[in-house]
């Protein structure tokens, strides 16, 4: 752990020291301000971690760090407006604080900002081949946000395809980030592709968790408002497990219209959809499946050529980013 919370101070210094600036400065300040309202970081992190394995060299390391955390707090911005959240890391959410037209244009530079500072890397060759690598992630990620969309129309998803949904939307950009990392210190195509997967299903396990904080997780530590999904009518893996065995009573709770329901009445309606959840055993099975992939993700590093120690790097950052409580 003593690794990685280095890599999180020498990865919030280098942050701060590279703030946007322009004209109009009020372009880039939510920019700023989502970049600088905390996160646990986990993206550039495994990013660094990346390249750790393979070299000592951190300049170019901490250049690709940047545009990961610079394309996944993009996608924040413009994922908030869209779920109509009101909150981000326990704060207001950017389009909240700075209004909707703002914050869709600082997204937007935020995301010509990747690729920008991805120009810098030393090797022009090497410079390129990541700029690829995120066209494609960032083309899936567009890709995952939509199918979130359209799920949200429809009664019913089928597990795989709400698994390619997370895979695209959340867990593609933690494998990126590994793998740009591992290739900025020159790791072998075969380690930069297992990393990508170990990324890829450990970035999975995450995004199932994520589903069961948002409604069973604490708000002072999750830093969203608990039942956001619920009230959304987000078609997360609790709710299709649970449509296995409760589908009628579930599909009238969806139905219902919420506009004009404030308070209690909303804070009930949650209530009611978790203890589905419970009954159905969604909630157990959803967690057995998030092990599954976090699984998956171990196998990945052990078939790496790494040695013990990396290895065991490598293990403690997977502990950490599923060390999350409800």
């Amino acid at each position: 752990m003593e690794l990685v919370g280095k890599f999180y101070k020498q990865f919030c210094e280098y942050l701060e020291n590279h703030a946007l600036v322009g004209d109009p400065q009020n372009l880039y300040d939510p920019a700023n301000y989502i970049l600088g309202i905390g996160g646990k970081r986990f993206r550039p992190i495994a990013a660094l971690l990346g390249s750790h394995l393979y070299d000592s060299n951190m300049d170019d390391a901490l250049i690709v760090a940047h545009s990961i955390e610079m394309f996944h707090n993009f996608s924040l911005v413009h994922d908030d407006i869209m779920d109509e959240a009101d909150k981000r890391r326990a704060k207001e959410a950017t389009h909240i604080k700075y209004g909707i037209p703002t914050a869709i244009l600082a997204g937007d530079v935020m995301l010509v900002e990747v690729f920008r500072i991805l120009q810098k890397i030393s090797n022009q060759s090497v410079s390129f081949n990541l700029q690829k690598i995120m066209a494609d992630i960032a083309k899936l990620v567009c890709e995952g946000q939509q199918m979130d969309m359209n799920f949200e129309t429809q009664s019913e998803v089928p597990i795989l395809d709400y698994i390619t949904m997370i895979k695209n939307k959340t867990a593609v950009l933690l494998g990126a980030a590994f793998k740009m990392g591992a290739i900025i210190n020159g790791a072998p195509e075969k380690d930069a592709q297992l990393l990508f997967d170990y990324g890829v299903n450990l970035g999975i396990a995450f995004q199932i968790d994520d589903d069961i904080l948002d409604s069973f997780g604490d708000p002072e530590t999750f830093g969203k408002k608990v039942g956001g999904d619920i009230i959304q009518k987000k078609k997360t893996i609790l709710y299709l497990l649970a449509l296995k065995k409760e589908k009628k009573k579930l599909l009238d709770y969806y139905a219902k219209e919420l506009d004009n329901v404030t308070g209690k009445g909303i804070a009930q309606h949650v209530e009611e959809v978790k203890s589905i959840f419970i009954e159905t055993e969604a909630l157990s099975s959803a967690k057995t499946l998030g092990k599954e992939f976090a699984q998956k993700a171990m196998n990945c590093i052990k078939e790496l050529n790494l040695n013990e120690k990396s290895k065991l790097e490598l293990q403690q950052f997977h502990e950490l980013v599923l060390k999350r409580s409800y």
